[in-house]
């Protein structure tokens, strides 16, 4: 009888142990997050290219080509504790474009958040949310 008392104790926790609530463990981490835009105010295609944060030197990601009065959504960042920047998201940006003169190449390099509009942000949760940043170029 003790051992059938033991059994049905043991899976008893077990049961309990199973149906607790699981937000009880749940560790909240603040977390922020920016998509980055460039909108081409150029007359002429440009190619873009960059190097995240804590990259520079490394083979550039190659984005592609952002037609002429086009905008587009080049890159996303996530970071735990704070909200990125473009600062903190990106090490340089190449812009490349042909023109009569030929091909020319212009690299962004430092960073400036002043450079960047916020078109969006949504802080609905507190002090971490999301921000869409636009770069217009030239």
């Amino acid at each position: 009888m003790m051992k059938k008392n033991m059994k049905l104790l043991l899976l008893l926790s077990l049961i309990i142990t199973a149906c607790r609530n699981a937000d009880d463990d749940l560790i909240v981490e603040p977390a922020g997050a920016a998509s980055y835009f460039i909108k081409n105010n150029s007359s002429s295609d440009i190619s873009v290219a960059f190097t995240t944060f804590g990259a520079p030197g490394t083979s550039p990601q190659i984005y592609g080509t952002i037609p002429a009065g086009d905008r587009q959504e080049i890159f996303k960042d996530g970071s735990f504790g704070f909200n990125p920047m473009p600062r903190d998201s990106f090490g340089e940006i190449t812009f490349s474009w042909i023109d009569v003169d030929g091909e020319t190449t212009v690299v962004y390099s430092p960073i400036v958040n002043e450079d960047w509009e916020i078109t969006f942000e949504d802080f609905e949760s507190g002090d971490y949310g999301v921000r869409f940043y636009e770069y217009a170029f030239p």
